[in-house]
């Protein structure tokens, strides 16, 4: 009796701890909107341009055995801009539709290693208003472009900070076919469970980009995030302004615990 009494309060001692060691605790869904705005402008060329940006995604996280999960996610955006270009302006229009699938190995105590596959499609259409000696004509191009990314990430978990590598490796379909890589140092402070701030760095064809972010989940199944980018490659500024909302679903727990144990 005294064996079955031990048993059973071992059980119920280590039972949460041991399923927190899931890679990812259940099969949980989240949507997000996001909305942002833009500008770019150059130094050494007469180009600038503003712009807004509408986007809707949805990501789905599983769990494959206990140390290994996965998520698959899909992104619907529309971005309008407009800019001029010596002496030509110029209104923009694109489309990008794009599906993610990601496996991670993950121990939720110590970090993550994930090697995901993405494919992006978009089309821009856009309508040119050029000057030529006082005289004015209308052009429109529409163009598509398909991108193939890998992504690789390795993070490590130290207490309420978190550090993490981005490395995203893309190639054109359309055009040259070029390769890019982009690559990212990340770092993360909890505040406290539920108020997460960040900080990113990249570098390779990243390099002189900068992100400084703050997410806050007031709820269970609520989340907001406030992001600023700014970044200065190819002679450009650019600068964004960026508002998320995401609504969670199977999953009422703080946002520490969901990025650690859910996404």
């Amino acid at each position: 009796m005294k064996a079955k009494l031990l048993s059973m309060a071992l059980l119920c001692i280590g039972g949460p701890a041991m399923a927190a060691e899931r890679a990812v605790e259940q099969a949980n869904f989240e949507v997000s909107v996001k909305l942002a705005v833009y500008e770019f402008s150059s130094n050494k060329i007469d180009d600038e341009a503003i712009g807004l940006s509408e986007a809707l995604s949805g990501e789905v996280s599983f769990p494959l055995g206990s140390y290994f999960g996965a998520s698959v996610s899909g992104i619907y955006e529309n971005d309008n801009g407009f800019g001029e270009f010596n002496d030509s302006e110029y209104d923009t229009e694109a489309r990008t539709f794009a599906a993610r699938a990601n496996v991670f190995f993950r121990l939720p105590q110590i970090g993550r290693v994930s090697f995901g596959y993405e494919r992006e499609r978009t089309k821009y259409q856009t309508s040119y208003d050029n000057n030529y000696g006082g005289y004015y004509y209308l052009n429109d191009v529409t163009t598509t472009v398909t991108t193939t990314s890998y992504l690789g990430l390795v993070e490590g978990y130290i207490g309420p900070v978190t550090l993490a590598l981005h490395d995203t490796r893309d190639r054109e379909q359309t055009y040259s076919g070029d390769k890019v890589d982009y690559a990212r140092a990340v770092a993360q402070w909890y505040v406290i469970p539920n108020v997460r701030l960040g900080a990113q760095i990249g570098f390779k064809d990243a390099k002189d980009t900068y992100v400084f972010d703050a997410e806050f989940q007031p709820s269970g199944f609520l989340g907001l995030n406030v992001s600023y980018v700014r970044s200065e490659q190819y002679d450009y500024e650019d600068n964004m302004l960026r508002l998320s909302v995401s609504f969670y679903f199977n999953s009422r727990v703080d946002l520490k615990t969901r990025d650690r144990s859910y996404r």
